[in-house]
C-alpha cells in the first residue's frame, strides 16, 4: 500500500488532535503503520492547530511536506485554507464551514472568500455545515461527521468499522449520538 497522507486543521478546543488520534488508533487496529505529528500553534483555545497523519504498511516519518497530502479534514474554514498548500494535485478536502475569528481580529465576510478559494483551487472540495449533521452529539459529533465523510472517500485506507470501534471505546455508553453523526458523515460521499 502506498502511503496515505491526511492533514487535520482547526483551532484549539475543537478536538483536532483527538480526532487525529482516534483515526490513528483505528488505522493501527486495521494493521496499518502510522506516524502522527501534532502542531499546537499557540497552544491555547482558539489558536491554530493541525495534525499530520501518515498511513501505510511502513511509514518512516510523520511530517507531510508541501504537495503530499491526499486528504485535508478541516474543522475550521480559515485553518483549512491555511493548510491547503500541503495538498497534492487531485487531493480531497472535507471541511466544516465554520469560521472562528482569531482573538483580537474581526474578519467580516471572510467565510465566502474562503469557500470560493477552496472551490477554485480544489474542485470537488466538500464544504458543509457539520454542526447540523452532528445532531445532538455536539463538538464530538462535528469530528465524527468529518471522519465519516473521510471514510467514504475513494481510496481511504481505514475501514469504517475500525473507526466505529474506536468511537465506542472512547465514548462508551454515550457513543450512540457520535456513531449517528459518523453515519451521517458517511452519507456525504459524492457531495
Amino acid at each position: 500500500m502506498k502511503t496515505y497522507n491526511i492533514i487535520f486543521a482547526g483551532v484549539g478546543g475543537q478536538g483536532v488532535i483527538t480526532a487525529a488520534q482516534l483515526l490513528a488508533r483505528a488505522a493501527l487496529s486495521a494493521g496499518l503503520d502510522i506516524r502522527l505529528y501534532g502542531n499546537y500553534g499557540m497552544a491555547q483555545r482558539g489558536g491554530s492547530v493541525s495534525a499530520h497523519l501518515r498511513l501505510a504498511q511502513k511509514v518512516l516519518n510523520a511530517r507531510i511536506e508541501k504537495g503530499q497530502a491526499h486528504l485535508l479534514i478541516g474543522l475550521e474554514l480559515l485553518e483549512t485554507v491555511r493548510q491547503s498548500p500541503l495538498l497534492a494535485k487531485g487531493a480531497r478536502v472535507l471541511t466544516h464551514d465554520a469560521v472562528i475569528n482569531p482573538a483580537g481580529k474581526m474578519l467580516k465576510g471572510i467565510d465566502a472568500k474562503l469557500k470560493a478559494h477552496l472551490e477554485e483551487f480544489f474542485p470537488g472540495a466538500s464544504v458543509f455545515n457539520a454542526v447540523k449533521l452532528a445532531g445532538n452529539a455536539g463538538g464530538r459529533g462535528i469530528n465524527a461527521v468529518l471522519l465519516g465523510a473521510a471514510s467514504a472517500t475513494d481510496g481511504f485506507p481505514v475501514k469504517p468499522v475500525n473507526i466505529e470501534t474506536c468511537i465506542r471505546e472512547d465514548f462508551g455508553d454515550k457513543a450512540g449520538p457520535v456513531l449517528e453523526a459518523f453515519a451521517r458523515g458517511r452519507g456525504l460521499k459524492g457531495k
